[in-house]
């Protein structure tokens, strides 16, 4: 289990622009990204879960970077209960929430996106640990909460 992708977009509406690293700030989310000091500080979703949406809509994938989320993870689901602990490198995040596909997903991976993304547009995540993210880093799912 891998990051295979890393994206952000500078301002609300703004292309997404694909990185090889990114710094993590501990509370506050992505470094130059629009999300970050808001409360969705990152945002994940998985190739597997990408995966079936392609399946479902009939094409070969879904670009990476096309569904706006931050960080692709190589792996086949990604928890969805908050506090569930999520390691990519040094970083460690905490799972805040799952995240709703909007209406963007039509235009940006195609009709039907939106329904077949339901359930795998990933979710938003707080950063726990800051840190450098780099493409390829390793990571881990799972562990102990410190949510309240």
């Amino acid at each position: 289990m891998v990051l295979t992708h890393i994206h952000i977009a500078p301002t609300h509406g703004s292309q997404v622009v694909g990185l090889n690293e990114v710094e993590a700030v501990a509370g506050a989310g992505l470094v130059g990204d629009r999300n970050f000091g808001r409360e969705r500080e990152v945002t994940l979703v998985c190739s597997g879960e990408l995966a079936l949406a392609a399946a479902e809509l009939g094409i070969g994938l879904v670009i990476p970077g096309s569904t706006r989320r931050n960080l692709t993870l190589d792996v086949g689901e990604l928890p969805r209960s908050t506090g569930t602990r999520i390691q990519i490198g040094d970083v460690e995040m905490e799972v805040r929430r799952d995240c709703s596909p909007c209406e963007n997903m039509e235009t940006a991976v195609g009709p039907g996106a939106r329904a077949a993304l339901v359930g795998r547009a990933g979710i938003s995540a707080r950063v726990v640990v800051g840190g450098s993210l780099r493409v390829g880093d390793p990571v881990k799912i799972g562990g102990e909460s410190t949510l309240p």
